[in-house]
């Protein structure tokens, strides 16, 4: 399938600048909150709560989407239309099952992932999940009919009001709640977005038979990106490696420093474990960085998502 465009953009150069801006939203709403007056502990649960959404989804997410491509162009007109709409039934499936299992399974589910009996605003968080994952194909969409432009208007309105939901109510006071609830909001306008967008170029018909094939197609996709992210600095592991540099928080950084008090402070030295032993390098001789001017920046190995 010829995805070019015969404007400026292409759909390849589209899906680019999206992702450019995805990441970008990231990194701005760290930094805002950083600047925002949340304290470390408010901005460690918030980076917890994230860690979470993107261990549980970044594999079979970004394989997923991956796989709608080829799997689109391999299929004929009337049953690309089916595959739309069936694609957009898996992933609200799939939602829909993570959150049963994170809303009613909190109690094991949080030691497990975090190492903490409990961690604030989980279940607005889970919320905010079951309506947010189900859009993430909307940017594909427009890529599978070749609609370049709405690539890169999506991203603008979608990422400038992640920004503004998480910054805005934090800043007027309402704290991470009021961040949260202004997420859930904005994602139940994204969901509503993706099921007027695939009722408009799909054909709602049911077809189990492309549903088994996308996800055969997409299983080594997903089981790819699944290895490719199997490096997470977690505590209870069999064997972990992680890095910590001066200035970027890896997995759940702030998370470690807001349960040990507000004031914490890292040494700033490159920091390796694995297998659970821990070395610094003594030649490394950074300065300390205070947690309360360390931005929220997450280095994730495959998969940005805009949580």
């Amino acid at each position: 399938m010829d995805l070019s465009f015969s404007g400026h953009f292409s759909t390849s150069r589209a899906l680019q600048i999206f992702q450019v801006m995805r990441m970008g939203a990231v990194i701005l709403t760290s930094i805002l909150l950083a600047k925002s007056g949340l304290d470390t502990a408010g901005i460690g649960n918030y980076e917890m709560l994230l860690y979470i959404g993107t261990t549980l989804t970044f594999f079979w997410v970004n394989g997923l989407l991956q796989g709608m491509p080829p799997v689109y162009v391999r299929l004929k007109e009337d049953d690309r239309k089916a595959f739309i709409f069936n694609n957009f039934l898996v992933f609200c499936g799939i939602s829909a099952s993570l959150f049963l299992l994170l809303f009613f399974g909190e109690k094991w589910m949080t030691p497990v992932l975090t190492g903490q009996p409990e961690v604030p605003h989980f279940r607005l968080f889970c919320i905010y999940l079951l309506l947010n994952l189900p859009a993430f194909p909307v940017e594909y969409y427009y890529l599978l009919n070749e609609k370049p432009r709405q690539i890169v208007v999506w991203g603008v309105v979608v990422f400038g009001l992640q920004v503004a939901a998480v910054y805005v109510p934090v800043a007027l006071g309402f704290g991470l709640q009021g961040g949260f609830l202004a997420l859930i909001g904005l994602s139940a306008f994204k969901l509503i977005w993706a099921a007027v967008l695939v009722m408009r170029l799909g054909k709602p018909e049911w077809r189990l038979d492309l549903i088994l094939y996308y996800l055969k197609f997409s299983a080594p996709l997903m089981l790819n990106v699944l290895v490719g992210g199997l490096v997470l600095p977690r505590r209870n592991g069999v064997c972990r490696i992680s890095v910590r540099l001066p200035g970027i928080s890896a997995g759940n950084g702030l998370g470690d420093r807001a349960r040990h008090g507000h004031g914490a402070q890292t040494d700033g030295r490159p920091e390796c474990r694995i297998g659970g032993n821990k070395k610094q390098n003594p030649a490394a001789d950074a300065p300390a960085v205070s947690a309360y001017h360390r931005p929220a920046v997450f280095v994730r190995t495959a998969f940005p998502q805009d949580f």
